[in-house]
């Protein structure tokens, strides 16, 4: 019986031990469970803090562009050319002589109008103070001689005017034949009234008309000298020469012989619908890209036409591009972007941050360490970015990669700034 208690005893012991060893395994067990729930990994994500900014949208048109300034010269006297001083490609500044006429019959010319000025002179002061014996006799010589070079011109002026109907002659032409035939006749008329008033003495009426004929004679001076200096044509703007359309010992006639084109601005017109024209403003700033240059560059709103281009369908709106450097040349294609939309001073996020469910767009900001969802309201997008109307205030935190793996309430660690 002893033996028999013993053995219940050992029994007992056993059991107990046992039990302890599962109690004590089972608070262990319980204890690892809690601290992996409490060491639970934070979730990466990348964040941005949200602030006011500015978004505009943009409609792209098209253009080529061309010099801000350019000229075409055309002598404005009919002679043979002297000499070409410029070729395509030279730089010129203002003033610079580019082409030089023959002068020898303008020069003559302006010799011919000086004489016909003295005369005019010399025969008002004889009036004024009369006139000797031996003066008429001059008088006499002198009317019959401009009545033979008068009855000359004339002749030969019908003979001009009948080719130039018949269209033998140019037009400058017969203007030339017609300028000596009045000078002549003029000549003639003057030599006539000096000898009526040496022979008969000025009256009032015949001075004035005296002093007419000086004015006359002034005037056709002058002009005379105004062509001759029109034998040398001189660059009126800075720039480049484009164009060299004569040669030396060619008769220069009505056509432009000379272009020059300034391309320190060039500008570009292009053509913008009636739906978008009324959102461009001058002075606007613009993004031009120009695919030969590979680059962009900023050009300025320069001028917006009120009219419709009626072959186009749009409306006209020339944009000036600084090209200091040249590199721009004419008639290079370009794209410009045109602002058709602006918002300003509302917050501006990444579009990547907005996720969608159910129509209604949603965020992850980070507040206290955690992920919060969040409802907002979104407005314009470009460029891979939104304007938030409403649901987030500027300065908080928002996560604009990793939300695809947040909950509410989710711990949450920063890895980078995705504003860096």
């Amino acid at each position: 019986m002893k033996i028999l208690s013993n053995k219940k005893l050992v029994v007992v012991l056993l059991i107990a031990i046992l039990s302890f060893s599962i109690i004590g395994c089972g608070k262990k067990n319980e204890e690892t469970i809690a601290n992996q729930k409490e060491e639970k990994p934070k979730i990466p994500v990348e964040s941005i803090t949200a602030k006011a900014d500015q978004l505009s949208d943009y409609v792209t048109v098209v253009g080529s562009t061309e010099a801000s300034k350019s000229v075409q010269l055309t002598p404005q006297v009919q002679e043979e050319v002297e000499k070409v001083y410029v070729k395509v490609g030279d730089k010129v500044n203002k003033g610079d002589r580019l082409l030089v006429l023959d002068k020898d019959t303008l020069k003559i010319q302006v010799e011919q109008a000086e004489a016909g000025l003295k005369a005019a002179q010399a025969n008002l002061d004889k009036a004024l103070r009369g006139a000797r014996e031996e003066e008429i006799a001059q008088l006499k010589a002198r009317l019959e001689q401009a009545k033979a070079s008068y009855e000359e011109t004339e002749k030969a002026y019908n003979r001009q005017e009948t080719l130039y109907k018949q269209h033998v002659i140019s037009e400058q032409q017969f203007e030339s034949m017609k300028s000596k035939y009045i000078a002549a006749k003029s000549g003639y008329e003057t030599a006539k009234q000096s000898l009526k008033l040496a022979q008969n003495g000025a009256t009032e009426e015949e001075i004035k008309a005296l002093e007419a004929q000086v004015s006359q004679a002034k005037a056709s001076y002058q002009a005379a000298n105004i062509r001759l200096s029109k034998a040398e044509i001189k660059a009126p703007i800075s720039g480049i020469i484009s164009a060299v359309n004569i040669e030396e010992g060619e008769m220069a006639g009505g056509q432009p012989v000379i272009a020059i084109a300034n391309i320190d601005q060039v500008k570009i017109v292009a053509y913008v619908s009636e739906r978008n024209i009324n959102k461009v403003n001058l002075g606007d700033k613009v993004e031009v890209d120009f695919n030969a240059l590979e680059r962009l560059v900023t050009g300025r709103v320069d001028s917006i036409s009120p009219v419709m281009d009626q072959q186009k369908k749009a409306f006209p709106v020339e944009i000036i591009i600084d090209n200091q450097d040249n590199l721009i040349k004419g008639g290079m294609y370009a794209e410009i972007n045109l602002v058709s939309e602006r918002i300003n001073n509302k917050v501006v996020i990444p579009q990547e941050s907005i996720f969608e469910e159910a129509d209604i767009e949603y965020v992850y900001i980070i507040k206290d360490g955690a992920a919060e969802r969040r409802k907002v309201e979104t407005g314009l997008s470009a460029a891979g970015k939104v304007v938030i109307l409403s649901g987030i205030k500027e300065g908080e935190e928002v996560v604009v990669t990793g939300q695809e793996d947040l909950g509410a309430g989710a711990k949450v660690q920063v890895v980078n700034r995705g504003d860096n």
